[in-house]
């Protein structure tokens, strides 16, 4: 019986920071939008999406007495988070490569 030799592929792969930040980046920041959305329409909502995640502790301090949407720290938070995301993501990318070198 014959038998064909392969060579052992090297699995780690060069990860490209800017693509893989900017991707990342943008899916966190169309769920930023999603939620900033449901907190014009639905605020309510807000409490019993994010309710389940914390395991039981109340969300009910946290309501603010206020408007829950204000025009500024959208906008904040939207470049704060986005750029945030984008540079833990691009740090990762590199740390990935630097390690991934044998």
């Amino acid at each position: 019986m014959a038998s064909i030799a392969r060579e052992q592929a090297d699995l780690a792969m060069r990860l490209e920071a800017r693509a893989l930040a900017n991707a990342a980046a943008t899916v966190a920041l169309a769920g930023y939008l999603i939620c900033a959305a449901l907190a014009l329409v639905a605020p309510e909502a807000l409490i019993w999406v994010f309710q389940p995640w914390f395991h039981g502790l109340s969300l009910d301090p946290l309501r603010p007495t206020g408007a829950w949407f204000r025009p500024g720290e959208f906008i904040v938070g939207l470049v704060t988070f986005g750029g945030s995301v984008w540079l833990g993501t691009a740090a990762f990318a590199w740390l990935y490569n630097t390690w991934a070198r044998r």
